[in-house]
């Protein structure tokens, strides 16, 4: 009975939508350089729409799965998902459940990321314009978390780029409402009958059982996603398997991908100028070319982790 008024209580927690904030514009592909084409497919009765990114005219290298945070949707990430693009890769994205462009009345829970997944896998399947190729897969905090469940077989991924993700919808569940520590396993079960055995488990299980690598990467001042739910449980699982690599960067906060410079504006904003909060400072003149700078180094390593994947681990 707790079980079933704790999943009634998470369900009304999570019922509002992910639309972005309203005074930050949310760049396309096609401000990047490269070209877009929608797709959608269906999700619990609901269609969730997405774009591919690509340079026209060319082979691909792979198909590069791009799942988003919490919060937006994938045109908060078009600088990233355009890099792959810009270096070979056909990059699909898209909006989960009650998340921008995408149906539904509101997220409903963290899990549902993991059973869209499995949704637009079945439609990356029958996709012509993804035949025949590899698939690697990145994802950033909630969509870092969703990278991680797309280790299971059947998707048939190669290798998995997790930035500041957590494995446990129940960890971080707890984590971000302290009164449920004493409820955890209720949490747990709360999750099972709601959303299925491999929603409510811990996605290290996951990784375990599968062939695909991995790359986990956290900054080390991370608040959002704390390292003990992150790195440090990668790290404790996976103490000596070469699949798995950790890299810790460090005075990096939730967003690591980003330049020092990019970092320190967005707190700036977002401290000075509340511009995530509905008391935001509409005067304010963001500067998107400050905004909107990726670390080239930290894009690069999980270039090059992909497109090595096929060799032996150091160690191996």
């Amino acid at each position: 009975m707790l079980s079933l008024l704790l999943l009634a209580a998470l369900k009304k927690a999570m019922d509002f939508r992910g639309d972005g904030a309203p005074q930050l514009r949310y760049f396309s592909g096609e401000d990047f350089g490269v070209s877009t084409s929608p797709f959608s497919f269906i999700y619990k009765k609901h269609l969730l729409r997405g774009e591919r990114f690509f340079l026209p005219n060319r082979p691909y290298k792979g198909v590069v799965v791009f799942f988003h945070g919490i919060g937006a949707g994938h045109t908060a990430y078009s600088l990233e998902m355009a890099y792959f693009a810009l270096h070979g890769y056909l990059v699909y994205g898209y909006d989960c459940l009650g998340c921008m462009t995408s149906e539904g009345h509101g997220i409903g829970s963290l899990c549902e990321s993991l059973g869209a997944q499995k949704a637009f896998f079945e439609f990356l399947d029958h996709d012509e314009e993804a035949k025949g190729l590899d698939r690697y897969v990145v994802g950033h905090s909630w969509g870092g978390f969703t990278a991680l469940g797309a280790c299971r077989k059947e998707f048939g991924v190669k290798a998995i780029a997790s930035i500041a993700g957590f494995t446990s919808c129940a960890d971080i569940m707890v984590a971000k409402e302290k009164r449920l520590e004493k409820f955890r396993p209720l949490v747990r079960l709360a999750l099972r009958w709601g959303y299925g055995s491999f929603a409510a488990s811990d996605m290290t299980k996951a990784v375990a059982s599968s062939s695909a690598r991995v790359l986990y990467i956290q900054g080390e001042a991370d608040t959002m996603v704390e390292p003990k739910y992150g790195i440090e449980k990668i790290k404790a699982a996976f103490p000596n398997d070469k699949r798995v690599q950790c890299v810790l960067i460090p005075d990096a906060g939730h967003n690591p991908y980003w330049t020092k410079e990019a970092q320190l504006y967005i707190l700036e904003l977002v401290r000075d100028h509340h511009i995530t909060s509905r008391d935001f400072d509409n005067q304010i003149e963001i500067d998107y070319g400050k905004l909107n700078q990726d670390d080239p180094q930290f894009m690069k390593s999980i270039l090059d982790f992909f497109e090595n994947v096929d060799k032996p681990s150091s160690g191996e």
